[in-house]
Formats: C-alpha cells, structure tokens, sequence
C-alpha cells in the first residue's frame, strides 16, 4: 500500500477467484515427503500436471473451480521444490546438474500456466453480464460473477506461488553453483540451462561470477573471462533490472579484464540503460543506478589496445549509442527496459499491498494503482519515457522516468491498445496532463471529468481518483468506454458504506478499478514484471486484508491520536476561514478545494494503518538480524546504541526461544522466516482490531 489515502479510499469504489510435461527427465522422490494428500502423481511435475489439469479451459468453467484443490497443489509444489533445492545426499556433480535443472524447468512450466491464464482474461466479457449487456438474468449475472472471483483468486494464487519458487529457487541455484564450482563442464552447462529457459533469477545468482575474491582470500580463484562473458550473455538476455548496480560496480573495477568491461557495458545497455535524471524529480526517489553520461565516461576509460578489433567495433557503437542518449534522450519513441519494449499510452497496472485488494467486487484485485506513459522532451531538450499519476497528495501532476517509477512496486503489467491510432492519441492525452492542476476525488466519481471528453487537456485540472486518470485520457480517442472498461462495477455496501460515509467519504454510482481494466479485449499486455516473494511483503498484505475483512463486517471506530484529532479539528474550523484552508492544504500539500475534514480524518485512519503494517514488516527485519547475528553481534558502523538495545531486546526476551532453537542449530533458515513472519502478521491484526473495532464489538 502507497503511503498516504488514495490507495484506501479506492477500495471503497467497489463492493462485495492437458497435463504439462517435463522437460527431461522426472526428479527422484526426495527423501522427506512433503506432507500433502497422495495422489497419482507423487513428484514435482506429477503435481504441476494435476495444477495444469485442474485450471479450466474455458471462462465459464471457472464458475466450478475448486480453489482448495489448487492451494493443494500450491502448497504441494512449493514443498517439492524446497525438497529438491536441497540437494541432500547429493555429491556428483552429474546428479546435482540434474536437481538444479528440475528447478529450472518447473518454474518455467508454471510460467507457463500463468500466461494461459492471462490469455484467457478477455473471455469473461463473453459471459452474461458484461457492461454491454442489457437483459441479464439474475442467475446468469451471478454466475459470471463467480467465474470471474475463481478466475482472479486462482491467477493470484499462480502468481504468488511463482514469487515464493523465484525467492527458493535463488537459494536453489545458489547451493547448485557452489556445489559445481569446481567442476568446470557442469558449472557451464547450468549457466547454459539457465540461458536456455531465460531464467531471470538465475542471472542474479549467477551474477556473483563476475566478482574476484578478495585479496586476502588467497585460496578462492576468480572465474575466467570465458564464464564471465557467458554469464553477461545470460543477463543481456534475462534483463534483470535489479542486477544493474552490480553490474556498474563490475563495469568500475579497473582489475577486471577489458573485454569483460566492455561486455558489462553492453549488457547495461541490454538490460535497460537508466534516463538522464528529468528536471524537477522528487529528490526522496530512488537514484539511477547509472545514467547515460556516467556509462560514457567509464567505457572511455577501457583501454582500447586491450580490446580485439571486433570488441573495438563493439565499443565505438555502444559509444554512439551512450552518446545519442547522453545529449538528447530517446531518438524514437520506443524505451527498452527490464526485457520490456514501452511505447507511450501504455497503460501501467501495479499492484502493492493494499485493503483495496480484498475490498472490490473483483476480488482479489490483481491491481491496486495505475499510470500512463508519455513520450516527452523535457526543458533540457532530452526525450524520455515518462509515467504520470494521479498523485495522493499534491497539486500537480507529475511525471518520473519510468525506470525510477518502477522501483515503487514489485509486481506490474502494461497494457496497449491494440489501434496504434488509438495508442497516439492516449500517449497525447497523457503528454497534454503532465503538470497540469489536479485533485484527488475523495467521492470516486468518474462523472467528474466527462465535461473534459473532446477538450483540449492541456492547462485543465484533473480531479479524479487513480483509475479516472486512464479515464480522462480513454475518452479523447472517441472510442467506446467498453473498449477500455469492459465490466460493470458496483458501489460500496453494508458495513463498509457505512464505515467509511463517517469519515466523509461518499460515493457516485459509476467506477472502475485497476482490476477491471485487464478483462478489456482491446488492451493487450505488452510486458508483465516476474514477482518475487517478500516476506516484509507478505506481512503488510496480511495486515491490510485484515482490516479490509473487519471492514466489511464491523462498525469501525474511530480512535486518532493526540496529533491526528488536532488536525481534523483545525480541518473543521478551516471550512469557515479560506486562509486557514489555504493554509493547511499548503502545509499538507493538497488543493485548498478538497475537503479537508474528509482528508484528515481518512488519513488519520490510514496513517495508522501504514504505522501498524509497515512497523511490523520493520520489525519482522530486526527481529531476523537479531536471531541470525547471535548472542554476540559484530559492530556494525552507524548503528545507533538504541538500535543496539533494541536487537538485543528482540533476541532476549520477544524471541528468546526462537533465538535458542537457531543457536542449537535446530531451526532452520526457513523455519525461523516463518515463525517470525506469523508472529508479526498476528501481532498486526491484533492491533489492528485493538485500534478500530474492539470497542463495537465490545458493546
């Protein structure tokens, strides 16, 4: 969940989830059987087929998914590949060759099984009950209304199973190329496996080639430059992004071979070579991990007369190519990034933790924030891609690199339509908002900004929520609604209307979500982010769908803080004094026109929230360095003596006994991820509920 109130308030727009063969041969049983029901099929890919087997072939049919059967087989999966990940009682090289790549090519079948389902996502307007539907009985909207619940939570499912596979496999392939270090022809081999199924994480383990040992390490070798050049292949190919400070870091070494600097250079180019920083971006935003000049300057310091004639053509390219950017950006509007070709209008759906996600009507929501990319020539004469939303809080539209606006999420798509005409003219539509005057809508009404359709937008002020910025831009291009909008969604009831109309928040009858937007037959999906599972992640999630259950079913109370009262009566007095509205919204950084009152106290109740979700994934992070760092901790410079005393705290008395399971060495690495994980997720709901609803409950 993004900081602030938009991502909470937008729940309440809506109301209310051929058997694959393996490549190679079938894995040995480990030699622990993960606990799960028997069945048929009693190995890795016995239980990717049943999954393959068990996902419908058609949207209707999603009506009758049983989705315990699928968490089965999630669950199943997952202990399998930890199983195999662990090579146990595995010593030649041949053998542990073999495991890795059962790792290897069952994420890739299960990725597989993901992009049939997003393949499949355009169907379910075919049902009755779409948008455009008139005469739809109340059993054929019900039904299609099932479909859609069973089709989201299972395409959920898929996806955070991926990311738990994609954080095991890391320590998988790890474990594999530490075992095969010494074995030249099989160490190849994997990088060569890797290459084959484009795996991504295996690029990033494998990235750790590229470092010599330290000097002092006397008995450790460097990989040749022959491993080295492969491994740069392997990223060019994979395009990590999360990679790149490494990469930069290799580029920088001096020790390193000349053709490897020069390779690495390349590779920068390949996985996508950061924008020139644009004039005016928020300076509390991530960094590039290197920028179009500063790539230049250090392939000028490759000596040329160490380079081959072909890896001296190579660098002048690369040089002019570094030098286009440097001097005046993108030279069409085409940005390559991450593996990823974006064009302007396209659209970006992300998803981070949110209430939102378990609030809609579409429910899990896929996606809980959204963007536009534009093409644009800054002051400074440079073309860059660029992404624009409707910010939570300020007075203007602002635009990012999309590079640095990626970093906010860990799990996104983009989308396009399929007209390039009607592409255009959305890509215009977002140049013309670019620092135009805007305001969040509190009420959700999308009705607010149809008296711009066919106006010029540039200079208009845009008010709306997140999702009414694709709105504005969607009704420039004389294109029906359902083009981009294909479902029709509901307005909050019950108990969550009523929570929230106490807190100033209504709502209009017409919206649309994030969500909703991927069951559009005209947008495709150009480009989807692999996840990766968090375990700070799963704790913020946990939290946030908690409050979004108790929501939906118990009167929330109202409890701010010294502070947050404060706040919301001054935003009561300024509805009769305009300079002290002014005042507060300059100070809050939001339009003076919003209602302040419905924003202090929606943000009291979110600012809690974020405290309860975000200080609990914090404290999972120091409560696990506490435990692994031992009864005797290393000085760490910068480390505050509070900080000192509070991991020494965690480790003595809230997790004594975990702390003495890890030091007897009778609690696993993930045997502690987990215990700690539960412990602050329950730790977080019961805050929560002490917060907001105990007291209804109590009466």
């Amino acid at each position: 969940m993004v900081r602030g109130y938009s991502q909470l308030v937008l729940i309440l727009a809506l109301a209310a989830q051929a058997a694959a063969q393996p490549v190679g041969k079938q894995p040995a049983a480990p030699a622990k059987q993960p606990a799960a029901t028997p069945t048929p099929e009693q190995n890795l890919f016995g239980w990717l087929a049943e999954l393959d087997r068990m996902l419908p072939a058609d949207a209707a049919a999603f009506e009758k998914l049983d989705m315990q059967k699928i968490l089965l087989a999630s669950s199943s999966i997952e202990q399998w590949s930890m199983e195999i990940a662990r090579y146990a009682g595995l010593e030649k090289p041949a053998p542990i060759l073999e495991q890795a790549g059962h790792l290897i090519t069952s994420k890739h079948q299960l990725d597989k099984l993901i992009n049939r389902l997003f393949e499949m996502r355009t169907k379910f307007t075919d049902l009755p009950g779409a948008a455009s539907d008139k005469d739809v009985k109340p059993e054929q909207l019900a039904t299609r209304q099932t479909a859609l619940i069973n089709y989201l939570q299972a395409t959920a499912q898929l996806l955070e199973l991926s990311g738990r596979l994609r954080y095991l496999h890391r320590d998988g392939l790890e474990g594999a190329a530490d075992l095969l270090a010494e074995h030249p022809a099989q160490y190849k081999r994997l990088i060569e496996v890797l290459e084959e199924y484009r795996s991504s994480i295996g690029a990033i383990v494998m990235s750790q080639t590229l470092f010599d040992p330290l000097p002092e390490d006397k008995d450790l070798k460097p990989a040749s430059p022959e491993i080295k050049l492969q491994v740069l292949r392997l990223i060019g190919k994979t395009a990590p992004t999360e990679i790149l400070p490494d990469l930069v870091e290799v580029l920088k070494a001096t020790r390193q071979p000349a053709d490897v600097r020069l390779a690495t250079a390349d590779a920068i180019l390949q996985v996508g070579l950061p924008q020139q920083i644009r004039s005016g971006t928020d300076q509390t935003l991530p960094k590039p991990a290197i920028t179009p000049a500063q790539l230049y300057e250090q392939v000028q310091k490759i000596p040329v007369a160490q380079l081959s004639p072909a890896m001296q053509a190579t660098r002048t390219k690369l040089l002019a190519t570094v030098s286009q950017r440097m001097k005046s950006g993108l030279a069409e509007p085409v940005f390559t990034y991450g593996g990823m070709t974006l064009r302007p209008g396209d659209w970006l759906l992300m998803r981070n933790p949110s209430p939102y996600n378990l609030f809609s009507e579409l429910s899990p929501g896929l996606y809980s924030h959204v963007g536009v990319v534009a093409y644009e020539k800054g002051s400074d004469g440079i073309q860059r891609m660029v992404v624009l939303d409707m910010p939570e809080r300020g007075t203007t539209i602002p635009a990012v690199n999309v590079e640095i606006f990626l970093q906010r999420t860990l799990n996104y798509a983009f989308l396009r339509h399929e007209d390039t005409k009607v592409a255009d003219s959305l890509a215009q539509s977002a140049l013309d908002c670019i620092g135009n005057a805007c305001e969040f809508d509190l009420n959700f009404r999308t009705e607010r900004v149809a008296d711009l359709a066919g106006k010029p937008l540039k200079g208009q002020k845009i008010h709306t929520y997140c999702a009414g910025l694709l709105l504005v831009c969607a009704q420039q291009t004389a294109r029906p609604r359902t083009d981009f909008f294909p479902l029709s969604e509901m307005p909050p009831i019950g108990q969550a209307k009523d929570n929230f109309a106490q807190l100033g928040v209504t709502f209009g009858d017409d919206f649309i979500s994030p969500t909703g937007i991927l069951f559009s037959k005209k947008m495709q999906i150009v480009a989807r982010r692999e996840p990766m599972y968090d375990p700070r992640r799963e704790i913020e999630e946990a939290i946030f769908d908690h409050f979004a259950i108790r929501t939906k079913t118990v009167p929330l109370v109202q409890s701010p803080d010294t502070l947050q009262a404060l706040r919301t009566k001054l935003a009561e007095s300024s509805k009769t004094n305009p300079l002290l509205a002014q005042a507060l919204g300059a100070a809050a950084n939001l339009p003076a026109e919003m209602d302040l009152v419905a924003a202090a106290k929606l943000g009291a109740v979110v600012e809690t929230l974020d405290e309860i979700a975000f200080g609990n994934s914090a404290k999972y992070v120091n409560a696990r360095l506490a435990i692994i760092e031992g009864p005797n901790p290393p000085a760490v410079p910068g480390r505050t003596p509070a900080q000192v005393a509070e991991l020494a705290e965690l480790r003595a008395t809230t997790h004594r006994d975990l702390a003495q399971q890890w030091d007897a060495m009778q609690l696993p690495p993930r045997g502690l991820r987990i215990a700690l994980v539960n412990y602050y997720i329950n730790r977080g709901k019961q805050q929560l509920d002490e917060r907001f609803f105990k007291a209804a409950e109590s009466k």
